[in-house]
């Protein structure tokens, strides 16, 4: 994965990162190549090491980052572009990491919408109560729980002008979600999900049209995703592209 798109697509996936440290009151710092991110909460998608470059420093610096996740007491990951897997090879071995999975990513460049209205009533996350009620989609989706979830998305996130959130209601109910985030004209699109007894009905696609939609809005020329298997032949039916994948790495048992 690389090119133009891809680095920005990744900048904004660590923008992303970024935000919700924050919000959660979380920890967030950089070192040569590699920045570190960390959540108040037990939840290993929330407690990550994205590693940007392949320097002398690598192992140095993830041994550092593995002792910080283990004061804390909490599971984390480490994530890279697959691009970059071969030269962090071995640092990533040293330190005890093994290669959990890979998750294609996408990008929409420039941004088509040719899609029918939604399917389902798409409101903002703005106040509260949609914000309860995105967290309670995204972790019945997601399989978290909703109170682990509420400490890394919590209103701080409603301050910052960079992040969106949206949710789809049906049958009276919040049923689908999508996060959107800014950054320098690119977008990048997060956290698409149904609750289960609502898929198939289009609702995830109608989330991410929205969210596709909004980014154009906003003035922004691509926006990026990565794709679950289950995502992945809507998104490319929709126009994105796959330019690379990013791999998954924790602790070896």
């Amino acid at each position: 994965m690389t090119g133009d798109l891809a680095l920005r697509a990744e900048e904004n996936l660590l923008a992303f990162a970024e935000a919700w440290a924050l919000a959660s009151g979380g920890e967030r710092w950089h070192r040569d190549g590699m920045l570190v991110v960390a959540s108040g909460a037990p939840m290993r998608a929330f407690n990550n090491v994205v590693i940007t470059d392949v320097t002398p420093r690598l192992r140095g610096n993830l041994c550092e980052a593995i002792g910080a996740f283990a004061r804390r007491g909490v599971p984390f990951r480490v994530r890279l572009r697959d691009a970059l897997a071969p030269g962090a090879a071995d640092a990533l071995s040293a330190s005890g990491l093994a290669l959990q999975g890979r998750i294609p990513c996408l990008v929409m460049s420039p941004i088509v919408d040719s899609g029918a209205p939604p399917a389902v009533e798409i409101r903002p996350v703005e106040d509260a109560a949609t914000l309860r009620h995105h967290v309670e989609v995204v972790a019945g989706a997601f399989g978290w729980q909703p109170d682990r979830l509420a400490e890394v998305f919590t209103e701080r996130l409603l301050e910052d002008g960079r992040w969106r959130g949206y949710v789809g209601y049906a049958d009276g109910r919040p049923v689908a979600s999508s996060q959107l985030m800014l950054s320098d004209g690119s977008a990048g699109i997060y956290y698409v999900g149904t609750l289960e007894a609502y898929r198939r009905r289009g609702y995830g696609e109608a989330l991410t049209r929205h969210a596709v939609r909004e980014a154009a809005r906003a003035g922004c020329d691509s926006v990026s995703l990565q794709a679950s298997p289950m995502g992945l032949p809507i998104y490319e039916r929709m126009g994105f592209r796959t330019i690379g994948a990013y791999d998954g790495f924790v602790q070896e048992a």
